[in-house]
């Protein structure tokens, strides 16, 4: 059985393809705070353990659609959330259920070591999902352990200040502010990421640079910007469409659609394109080249994959979708 509730959504029409759809999990002892959140529609799970305030600050960045409190526990002011109080919620035992999830003995194996309250809050998650979604676990893959001084803490009053998401007067156009003139993403996992980056400005110089190489590759070069967006325009959200069909792979009342299939088959299809036009040896700066390098590690093209799906899914299927 499936519970619906706003953090748990997959479905492309009921979601915002350009911003996460935050489940999120809080856990505190005394003026130390556990935090965890959960995309389910593309997978990404991180927790975060720190002061009150510092974890208040990240909630506001991450605007949860449903927050999962303690009973009797007070929400950060301000906050605009689903909350949703657990009648079980022991930060040690939903630790243990984090640790059965992803099979490990100690949460140091998940890099989570001397982090309880934040290990506790991921449990919480698991365990939400485990009750109202569980097939949306089948996609839950890793859980990653953010750090207050990763980032830059920009927080409510400065983002509005600095309109990089809205408008300070009010305005309904995207274009008057900061997100609006960068945004020239072409797909919606590359609108999401970039409103990522904008919440949460790196402060390592060393990340910086790297980031600014990867960037550099296509700004200096403007026939490859052009094609890469040809193959990146034809890719559907493969975030979600993976997700959704994980969860239908995990459960046998959602099967996945040939839609969901067809858009999988197309995305794969549109990495060897992708692929040649990053060549590395088209490329003639060495951090430019190392950046390209790093790119094409996380571009698999999965041939079989997708040669599969073509095999078996029309393009235009008809009720059953099958050949």
């Amino acid at each position: 059985m499936r519970v619906v509730t706003p953090g748990t959504l997959v479905e492309d029409n009921l979601l915002p393809s350009s911003a996460n759809n935050y489940l999120a999990a809080l856990v505190a002892d005394g003026d130390v705070c556990g935090l965890a959140w959960c995309d389910v529609s593309t997978g990404e799970f991180a927790c975060l353990q720190g002061s009150g305030e510092s974890v208040a600050r990240e909630l506001d960045r991450l605007l949860p659609a449903e927050l999962l409190l303690a009973p009797g526990a007070t929400p950060p002011s301000g906050l605009t959330a689903t909350l949703t109080p657990l009648a079980r919620f022991d930060a040690g035992e939903s630790g243990a259920s984090l640790l059965k999830h992803f099979g490990a003995a100690v949460v140091d194996g998940l890099g989570l070591g001397g982090q309880r309250l934040a290990a506790g809050a991921a449990g919480v998650v698991v365990e939400y999902l485990a009750e109202n979604q569980k097939a949306a676990l089948g996609h839950i893959m890793s859980v990653r352990l953010a750090r207050t001084g990763e980032h830059m803490l920009v927080d409510g009053a400065a983002r509005r200040n600095l309109e990089i998401f809205e408008p300070l007067r009010g305005e309904s156009a995207k274009a008057a502010t900061l997100l609006g003139v960068l945004d020239e993403t072409a797909t919606p996992m590359g609108a999401r990421l970039l409103r990522r980056w904008l919440g949460q400005p790196l402060l390592d110089p060393v990340e910086i640079s790297r980031r600014q190489d990867a960037v550099q590759v296509f700004i200096g070069s403007a026939v490859r910007r052009g094609r890469v967006r040809q193959p990146l325009g034809r890719t559907p959200d493969m975030e979600r469409v993976l997700a959704r069909v994980s969860a239908a792979a995990a459960s046998s009342l959602t099967p996945s659609t040939p839609r969901d299939l067809i858009a999988l088959r197309r995305g794969l299809e549109a990495v060897p394109e992708l692929r040649v036009l990053l060549e590395p040896s088209q490329i003639a700066d060495e951090a430019e080249k190392a950046a390209a390098e790093e790119m094409l590690r996380g571009l698999h093209p999965c041939v079989e994959t997708a040669a599969l799906i073509a095999a078996g899914i029309a393009d235009d299927p008809g009720p059953s979708g099958v050949i």
